[in-house]
């Protein structure tokens, strides 16, 4: 292990999008921190990815390439490409974001310099591009946290990207250390997130740590209309991921304060209100949305809640 400048892990899980792959690919090669690998783990349902890196492959020996004989999902190619990393720390990247050129030397700062090894995870504002790599304004789940660099308690960290909404960030937004992600990347309680990958493991880091919050844009994260996050099929899972959260949170330490419990309970409950409307659901799922409904029913009388036309109120 080299103290001074450990290894570090970008893995690249990729579906499809070669276009996008490339700028994500080449963002990495371009990092002022030189010793890293490259993990690319391709779940492609064509060739494109697989053709477009050979040239990659030839100059580039820190890239290591692993294509799926068949398509095995998002989440599970996570894991795998968990599997594959050697270095001390990890960070992944969407194969549609971008790595601003100096993003690892700057979080890694963080962690060199905490003898303790307290710190567990360091994020950063990402800035939103647009298809064609525009920038775009700020949404409401990405705006600056802290405008200067903030140390935060994990617990109460956790807690609230429960309670209000993952400000923390997407794969592509945080480095952690290998060794302290004690569950494989998207395993939170037991349980494999098929949506909330992100939260899953970002709650098992800061269950033993704090948090650093640095408000330079460090990743870009980019809105387009293929994005994996539009699915019906994932939001129908971002649902049972949600309400395994609510059960188990408290568990693990988080949301131990009842208002912020029952902020929780309100928004996930508004979430799965509003996707219970808009999404065309087969009769299987309707029998599954209705029984969700029952364990909102029985969590608001727990908590003293109630519902008047679809609003959760005190």
């Amino acid at each position: 292990m080299n103290i001074e400048n450990p290894l570090v892990s970008i893995i690249i899980p990729t579906y499809n999008r070669a276009q996008y792959f490339k700028l994500a690919l080449e963002s990495v090669i371009s990092q002022t921190y030189r010793n890293i690998e490259i993990i690319v783990v391709d779940d492609s349902t064509n060739s494109e990815t697989y053709y477009l890196i050979q040239p990659y492959l030839q100059r580039c020996p820190h890239i290591r390439y692993y294509r799926n004989p068949k398509n095995i999902g998002g989440a599970l190619n996570f894991i795998r490409g968990y599997q594959y990393s050697t270095g001390e720390y990890i960070n992944f990247l969407m194969d549609d974001d971008l790595f601003h050129p100096n993003k690892i030397q700057t979080m890694l700062e963080y962690f060199l310099n905490d003898d303790s090894e307290n710190i567990k995870l360091v994020t950063s504002y990402r800035s939103l591009i647009d298809e064609n790599g525009d920038c775009i304004p700020d949404g409401i789940y990405n705006q600056r946290r802290f405008t200067e660099v903030t140390v935060l308690d994990g617990l109460q960290a956790g807690s609230t990207i429960v309670s209000e909404f993952n400000w923390i960030g997407e794969p592509t937004t945080p480095l952690f250390r290998k060794k302290d992600l004690t569950e494989p990347f998207g395993i939170f309680s037991g349980r494999l997130y098929r949506s909330g990958v992100d939260i899953a493991a970002w709650l098992n880091l800061l269950s033993k740590g704090s948090l650093v919050y640095i408000p330079e844009p460090l990743s870009q994260l980019r809105l387009h209309s293929n994005n994996i996050s539009k699915d019906h099929t994932m939001k129908l899972h971002a649902v049972q991921d949600l309400i395994h959260l609510l059960f188990h949170c408290k568990q693990n330490n988080f949301l131990k304060d009842i208002s912020e419990y029952r902020m929780a309970l309100k928004n996930i409950y508004q979430f799965f209100y509003i996707l219970s409307k808009q999404l065309p659901l087969t009769p299987k799922q309707q029998l599954e949305f209705n029984y969700y409904s029952l364990i909102f029913q029985k969590l608001f009388e727990d908590f003293g809640l109630e519902i008047k036309n679809s609003q959760v109120i005190a």
